[in-house]
């Protein structure tokens, strides 16, 4: 098993709030290594999973005024919050005005239904936590550098789901299998899903439109669908943590696109497994794309390991000039920009007309001889 970083960071900060918010994808269980995290802490805690019908009930029951006598020990675990027949703020209002003396923590597979800018305190606070799947650095650092490097075509193609040093069998299959399951269960209870296959639809749609600039009506005309569903659908697998919507950089240039977005997975391998496309990197016509779809994931996850808060961009020109990505700190306004290409034998370009816009933007360019810098560099 891949050791997790934030874990140990987690299991320090528990006491320095009343309130912290655990999240993760749909596989990777965040309330069980949340509990694991209190288990080894030896605290005494209570755990209540929402999206099970008799937990749901024991919370429903309880009027808010006697809610000390039902959370009892010190640290309390809600799971899936957003399958709570009642405003979740309620409780935080008790939790945050001392009513209630248990710590409150949150953990799902779906961003909590909670006031932005308390999830953003939270998160500069350091008490609101992502756990996606292991990153590059994190297996880099259990095989080695050198190992992981070695598997990197294959890496692409699988994703950080799986471990590829120990799983030899099957692959493929369970890989479909994930991506199939993905909405099944512990999407947000307020959302409207009138037909499972029309989100399957949108799905499939972004994973074959992955780094390609699209708009919600050309996803829509694609799937049947009108554009209301569509960017709904979109944002829900935005809060699911299955998608990256990334939007256009723009200073009112000329010829830039400004009201674009580009879609990419938070893993290739449950995009794959999607397509049901696992033929190796040196065929692909994907090839591009899939490069710089595990690039940009692998990116947002070190950000996070680091506790560094960005905005996420992509800038193209009408004429097909194109950044990859930009980094924005919110605080500073210091921006990066990064340029991406898959042959080790070359450096991609920096488009001129952006460096003309922007001479003031620190560019970079990677290559498959460069980018474990990227991904792995603290400063």
């Amino acid at each position: 098993m891949i050791p997790r970083i934030q874990l140990a960071e987690i299991a320090q900060r528990l006491t320095k709030s009343k309130l912290f918010v655990l999240t993760a994808p749909k596989g990777l269980n965040p309330m069980g290594i949340m509990a694991q995290i209190l288990t080894e802490k030896g605290v005494v805690f209570d755990q209540f999973s929402c999206a099970n019908s008799n937990d749901k009930k024991r919370l429903s029951e309880v009027n808010p005024t006697q809610w000390n006598a039902l959370f009892t020990a010190p640290f309390t675990i809600l799971d899936e919050t957003q399958f709570l027949p009642f405003d979740i703020q309620v409780i935080i209002d008790q939790i945050l005005t001392n009513q209630l003396q248990t710590t409150l923590i949150l953990t799902g597979t779906f961003l909590p239904q909670l006031d932005e800018y308390l999830i953003e305190a939270l998160r500069i606070e350091g008490m609101y936590v992502h756990i996606g799947f292991p990153s590059f650095y994190e297996i880099a650092q259990h095989h080695s550098l050198p190992a992981e490097e070695q598997l990197i075509s294959k890496r692409i193609i699988f994703g950080n789901s799986v471990d590829l040093h120990t799983q030899e069998d099957n692959l493929e299959n369970g890989l479909i299998d994930a991506a199939n399951q993905l909405f099944v269960t512990h999407l947000g209870r307020g959302e409207r899903i009138n037909k499972a296959d029309q989100l399957m639809r949108v799905l499939r749609q972004l994973a074959f439109h992955i780094g390609e600039v699209v708009t919600y009506n050309q996803i829509a005309t694609e799937c049947e669908l009108d554009n209301e569903t569509v960017e709904r659908y979109i944002d829900i697998l935005v809060k699911a943590f299955w998608i990256i919507r990334l939007p256009s950089f723009s200073n009112g240039h000329r010829y830039e696109l400004k009201k674009s977005h580009q879609f990419y997975f938070t893993d290739v391998g449950i995009r794959n497994g999607l397509i049901q496309n696992f033929n190796p990197m040196d065929i692909r016509i994907d090839q591009a794309a899939l490069w710089k779809n595990w690039l940009i994931a692998e990116r947002i996850k070190w950000n996070d390991l680091n506790l560094r808060k960005k905005e996420y961009f992509f800038w193209k020109t009408h004429t097909n000039q194109q950044i990859d990505l930009i980094e924005v700190d919110p605080f500073t306004g210091n921006t990066e920009a990064f340029k991406s290409l898959w042959d080790k034998r070359k450096k991609p370009k920096i488009p001129n007309s952006f460096t003309e816009a922007y001479p003031h933007i620190k560019t970079h360019v990677l290559n498959r001889a460069t980018y474990w810098r990227f991904l792995a560099q603290k400063s």
